[in-house]
């Protein structure tokens, strides 16, 4: 027989193949009862066809359930060599399809499968490990399979040291025999980095140590103590992640932009809880009380009176005048709470003025420079600065 009867092309790929069924399909309505496409390019093109139209892949299963049931059976027949289909499990024995004998349902003959509705490998655990064997041999070329155990020691199969079998070294893994991974930590870790840096996946940044912690707004490194960050317990470390600059301006931003709801929320709280706000202030009343004790006092009723004078009995911030709703107040420009506060003294003593809207209010126990900032932006904060540290030369060259 000549090669022409023996050969015949595919009509998609080109490429000559024997007109047998090991690469054609049957096709009993063409000559030579073969298809005229060779097997890959047919399975390639009904692959496409799939991808390209899922419903009708859906419509045909449907349509032929009983077909593809019978299908199945067969294929099941064919591999238990005519066996009758066998239940997986019945009152807690399971059905092994390699040895074919019904062992009990317990994880001392069989493995974990989350994907079972029972939670059971499919094969017993002994026929799973026969199996394990025979496809380590045929990988290895009939190479004995390494022993990993040694009483309390365990060797890692990528480092191959011999490390305590503990968590410490090793992470616990519940489908294997000794409940730990195969790899040692520091090797399953350094895995993970490489797939992670071929995925094109950044390493994750060191941001905190024993002794200091990295602010991720400001980026700066800071001791990992309450002077810089605020406590959380909800945290590893014990403290936030940002530091105490940063949360204080985020704060404060988000209070000017939603300055209006945040103040109505703040009354209607108020009104809800009227006996709450006046245990509030008589508190913070006795606190301030306290740290007026604690700090220097020499402030007398003529130094108050040139502050008036001078500042023309109005705010020395604002310059508003005493009015019905406001009074001129004594405030420390360096705030008592501060640690800088030099105390009660005539070079740290303003007239502001105090009530609805006042400036006393508003600066509080804030930091004069950027509490000017703020309200009155930068080119007459310095204009107000201006003024009030002439006043303050003024009472240092005539209490000299």
């Amino acid at each position: 027989m000549s090669d022409s009867t023996t050969h015949k092309p595919c009509s998609i790929c080109g490429v000559e193949f024997p007109t047998t069924t090991e690469y054609w399909h049957r096709n009993k309505n063409s000559k030579d009862g073969l298809m005229s496409l060779c097997k890959e390019c047919n399975k390639a093109k009904v692959r496409r066809h799939k991808q390209e139209h899922p419903e009708l892949e859906r419509q045909w299963r449907e349509e032929n359930r009983e077909h593809l049931r019978e299908l199945g059976r067969e294929s099941y027949y064919r591999r238990t060599g005519g066996q009758p289909h066998q239940p997986k499990q019945v009152d807690g024995q399971r059905y092994c399809l390699i040895c074919q004998k019904w062992k009990p349902a317990t994880l001392e003959y069989w493995y974990r499968n989350s994907g079972d509705p029972n939670g059971l490998s499919t094969n017993c655990a002994e026929c799973s490990r026969a199996k394990g064997r025979e496809d380590y041999y045929e990988r290895t070329g009939g190479k004995p399979m390494p022993v990993r155990r040694d009483g309390d020691r365990k060797q890692c199969s990528e480092c191959l040291e011999w490390k305590p079998g503990t968590i410490e070294f090793f992470a616990s893994a519940a489908n294997r025999a000794d409940g730990l991974y195969p790899l040692c930590k520091a090797c399953s870790n350094e895995k993970g980095r490489e797939y992670a840096r071929a995925r094109g996946v950044q390493p994750k940044q060191i941001t905190r140590t024993d002794d200091e912690k990295r602010c991720p707004t400001c980026e700066e490194w800071k001791p990992l103590t309450a002077e810089f960050f605020y406590p959380n317990r909800a945290s590893l470390s014990g403290f936030a992640p940002y530091c105490k600059v940063c949360a204080k301006t985020y704060t404060h931003q988000m209070y000017l932009q939603n300055k209006d709801i945040r103040l109505a929320w703040n009354k209607e709280w108020a009104q809800r809880n009227s006996n709450k706000v006046r245990q509030i202030a008589r508190i913070t009343s006795q606190r301030r009380r306290s740290r007026e004790r604690a700090v220097f006092v020499n402030y007398s009723q003529n130094d108050w009176q040139r502050a008036l004078d001078y500042f023309g009995g109005c705010c020395a911030v604002c310059g508003r005048p005493p009015g019905l709703w406001h009074k001129m107040a004594m405030d420390h420009w360096i705030p008592i709470s501060s640690l800088d506060c030099p105390g009660t003294i005539p070079l740290n003593i303003v007239p502001l003025c105090h009530g609805a809207g006042g400036c006393n209010n508003s600066k509080s126990n804030k930091d004069a420079l950027s509490w000017l900032v703020d309200q009155f932006g930068e080119h007459k904060a310095k204009k107000i600065l201006t003024r009030i540290e002439a006043y303050f030369e003024r009472v240092r060259q005539q209490d000299q």
